[in-house]
């Protein structure tokens, strides 16, 4: 078993980092899309990473997601997922065995 890290920072470089040499599928499970998202999965292909997350009008509309970035991911092609109740943040690489969780 490999040892557990708490991470209590902000963990998107954590994130860049683990997918920098991904060559299979990692998911990521945001309830609001925004810079940071785009940030972290910007140097990594599309057909790597799955992206979950809500499309909700309300989030768009009041800025906690930015239809921008959405645009933008749709753009370099990375799957997009709805998860309508969705509200932990998920981060998963299987192939580092890394894995993030917040709420």
């Amino acid at each position: 078993m490999q040892p557990v890290a708490i991470l209590c920072r902000n963990v998107a470089n954590e994130w860049i980092g683990s997918l920098e040499n991904c060559h299979q599928p990692a998911r990521v499970f945001f309830p609001y899309i925004t810079k940071l998202a785009e940030e972290a999965l910007r140097s990594q292909q599309s057909k790597n990473v799955a992206v979950y997350t809500r499309f909700d009008l309300q989030a768009f509309a009041a800025g906690a997601s930015s239809l921008e970035t959405l645009r933008s991911l749709a753009g370099a092609n990375f799957r997009l997922f709805d998860l309508p109740r969705l509200h932990a943040k998920i981060f998963e690489n299987p192939q580092a065995g890394f894995a993030t969780v917040g709420s």
